[in-house]
């Protein structure tokens, strides 16, 4: 009998689906169409971190004979007072950026991209042009599932300490090829004062009803939503976060956290984290875009070493204190004199807390 004739399959495509997490576990093949493999990047950006979780991105597809992407600040999403000059909404950007770029060069398409591009629009932080390679980057493929599983982290930390060796890793991941950025391990005999910084900033900040109102707007005990800081997320109540060894952003604001199982703390004593300060050579907007770029890519390794990252970034939050902070740091690394964003490092003494939600590509694109 014979055997009737058939045309070639075509290769099979991913769902690419509204939760980037699960579109992020299909990575598709370096032989599908650019524009598929375009669309499945993005759902890499907006997996990045961003302040409060706002995502304040947008991306705009250009067509056309020369077709690129524009990321775009969605300033709908500001913080007035908390970030009223946008700066931790840029390196938010500056985040999804790095993230977009990973996810390119994971199916096969090589980014070329020019930050803050002259023209009208003033929103528009980066363009993205794409060349394809037709083959996927291993190490970007290898970092995608860190990009799933990369938590903010609030929780306590177990009292082991975190190896010189690692911690020079850790600097080595940010300094990356842009060469923007520097991670500053703050050594024993400073971690003390940058600490009594966090609180005074802490205090400051708690003293502002705008914050607060604010830090109240962006989270959520029991809605669902697809942005802000669920209360499973929250991982500590007031009283904890005041009384970690550094202070912490108190998203609970004497709310109780959500289920009796996570209201105990660690079985065992806290340990001191790692602190750590992101620097950069100025206070630009193009600086904000390539910190928030080191972030990303310090986050990873971070993931990829075992190493929980939180944020106790108040001190760079209230005028006078940044400058302070910078003061006790000295000396920095020559030209890089700005902090930007100050980070807690260490081996997570609680379970990691879920993804944190994100808004579907479909709702930051916009075509044109």
């Amino acid at each position: 009998m014979a055997t009737p004739e058939t045309s070639p399959r075509p290769p099979a495509t991913p769902n690419l689906a509204d939760d980037p997490f699960v579109a992020l576990g299909s990575p598709p093949s370096a032989a599908l169409p650019p524009a598929y493999r375009l669309q499945f990047a993005l759902h890499a950006a907006v997996a990045a971190p961003s302040v409060h979780n706002t995502q304040p991105w947008r991306f705009r597809v250009a067509a056309g004979p020369q077709p690129h992407v524009d990321l775009l600040l969605d300033s709908s999403r500001e913080l007035p007072a908390l970030d009223p000059a946008h700066r931790q909404l840029v390196i938010s950007c500056g985040a999804a950026l790095a993230g977009f770029e990973l996810g390119l060069r994971g199916c096969g398409l090589e980014p070329t991209v020019e930050l803050l591009p002259s023209g009208d629009d003033d929103a528009c932080l980066a363009r993205i042009r794409v060349t394809d390679l037709h083959h996927a980057d291993a190490r970007s493929v290898h970092l995608l599932p860190a990009l799933r599983e990369r938590r903010s982290y609030r929780g306590a930390m177990t009292t082991e300490r975190v190896a010189p060796t690692l911690c020079d890793e850790l600097m080595d991941s940010v300094e990356g090829t842009q060469d923007a950025c520097r991670l500053q391990i703050v050594a024993d005999d400073r971690w003390r004062g940058v600490e009594h910084l966090v609180v005074q900033a802490a205090i400051e900040l708690s003293d502002t009803t705008d914050v607060d109102r604010e830090t109240r707007d962006w989270t959520r005990l029991n809605e669902r939503a697809s942005d802000g800081v669920p209360a499973a997320n929250w991982q500590r109540t007031s009283e904890q976060t005041a009384g970690a060894p550094v202070v912490q952003r108190d998203f609970a604001q004497g709310r109780p956290l959500p289920g009796p199982e996570q209201t105990p703390g660690p079985a065992g004593p806290e340990g001191d984290p790692v602190i750590a300060v992101l620097l950069s050579r100025a206070d630009t907007s193009a600086d904000w875009m390539e910190t928030g770029r080191a972030l990303l890519r310090l986050s990873l390794a971070a993931e990829e070493a075992g190493l929980a990252l939180g944020y106790v970034n108040q001190p760079t939050e209230v005028p006078g204190l940044r400058e302070e902070l910078a003061e006790l740091l000295a000396p920095l690394p020559l030209g890089f004199t700005v902090p930007q964003l100050v980070l807690r490092l260490g081996y997570p003494a609680q379970a990691m807390p879920p993804a944190t939600p994100r808004r579907p590509v479909a709702a930051v694109l916009v075509t044109s």
